[in-house]
């Protein structure tokens, strides 16, 4: 109920603006070209950079498998999250649900780190993996920042946040296919920390970006 009110207020408010709107691509269209971009963004990286080299030893083990496996979820379920939050009256009841892969993405690592962890500390690559882990997010995250502002959004915290878990992750999952460590304490420090680190922020930017292109929209 509360949706709908807020869907037939952002109506009324644009009908009286009297302004032509530029419409959003279909929701379908709109979740093939972001994951299309992240595909994109994948491949460049390893054309670039290569893969690890034991990426085929490290792909038969269940553990390191997994991981990949729930990070690629949690990417195409938040960018679905994202999609329904930039057409008002498309998020269905259960759209928690979506965000439910990055929970366990999470959790699971931090689970597997800490309870391998011996010692927690610098070392010669640390800040060196922070600085890309931030980086490569920052790249997709612009690109899906710029999909999403040509909507207008009731939630834009959501579809901010929903954005950023995609940025991040993928680019956790770059770090993690390209860079052959497995320190538990290098992974929890320099890798994982930085990603949720990043979520925050670039949720938090996107969340403010967002609601200014809502805002402008509506106020003219």
């Amino acid at each position: 109920m509360q949706n709908s009110n807020k869907t037939d207020a952002l109506i009324d408010r644009l009908t009286q603006a009297g302004e032509e709107v530029r419409p959003m691509p279909a929701p379908g269209l709109l979740l093939t070209g972001w994951l299309a971009m992240i595909v994109l963004y994948f491949m460049s990286f390893f054309m670039i950079g290569g893969f690890r080299e034991d990426v085929a030893l490290r792909l038969s083990e269940t553990p390191y498998l997994g991981e990949i496996i729930l990070g690629l979820l949690a990417i195409i379920a938040s960018s679905r999250a994202a999609t329904f939050e930039a057409y008002p009256g498309e998020s269905p009841r259960s759209r928690w649900l979506y965000y439910l892969p990055f929970a366990v993405f999470t959790g699971y690592i931090a689970i597997r780190l800490v309870m391998q962890l011996r010692t927690l500390g610098m070392d010669e690559h640390g800040m060196q993996c922070t600085v890309d882990i931030c980086l490569f997010a920052m790249l997709p995250a612009i690109g899906l920042f710029f999909m999403l502002a040509r909507g207008l959004f009731l939630w834009p915290m959501r579809a901010s946040f929903s954005a950023a878990i995609a940025a991040s992750t993928a680019s956790y999952l770059v770090m993690r296919l390209e860079e052959a460590n497995e320190d538990p304490g290098h992974l929890l420090l320099f890798h994982f920390l930085p990603m949720l680190a990043m979520t925050l922020l670039l949720g938090l930017l996107g969340n403010i970006l967002l609601a200014m292109r809502t805002r402008r929209a509506l106020t003219g």
